[in-house]
């Protein structure tokens, strides 16, 4: 009986794996976009609910890093802090929603500062073809 068990939970387990009902908790992805007028490359990685990662602007390509999570800006929501180095002005702000292969929403110089549209698409020719494991 304990064999048929391990079976039946190894074919269903299985088969909610490939209905995909069992979502990646872990990733990474790049995604090519603008912030207002100015065009941005952002490496996002998720790990759980926490985010990490860096973008710049195309036009610079200095890497400015960015750490947050999906818990803190409410539901269906990203918010992302970007620490600029030597800057006294605090930190950059992103609130974003995440559909499909698109980011959308916007960032803020400062958490009292007016908000900018944010748009992205993912890159498929720069993501990476596997889910992060640790």
């Amino acid at each position: 009986m304990r064999k048929f068990s391990l079976l039946l939970a190894a074919i269903l387990g299985g088969q909610l794996l490939l209905n995909g009902q069992i979502k990646a908790t872990s990733w990474y992805r790049c995604y090519s976009g603008s912030i207002g007028k100015y065009m941005i490359t952002m490496h996002l990685h998720k790990s759980g609910n926490e985010f990490a990662g860096y973008y710049y602007y195309n036009r610079t390509q200095q890497p400015i890093f960015i750490t947050g999570n999906d818990t803190s800006a409410g539901e269906g929501k990203i918010r992302l802090l970007a620490f600029i180095p030597a800057s006294l002005q605090g930190h950059e702000v992103f609130t974003l929603a995440r559909s499909g292969d698109k980011l959308t929403g916007e960032w803020q110089k400062n958490d009292t500062s007016a908000g900018i549209v944010f748009n992205a698409s993912e890159n498929i020719n720069a993501s990476l073809g596997f889910d992060f494991i640790y």
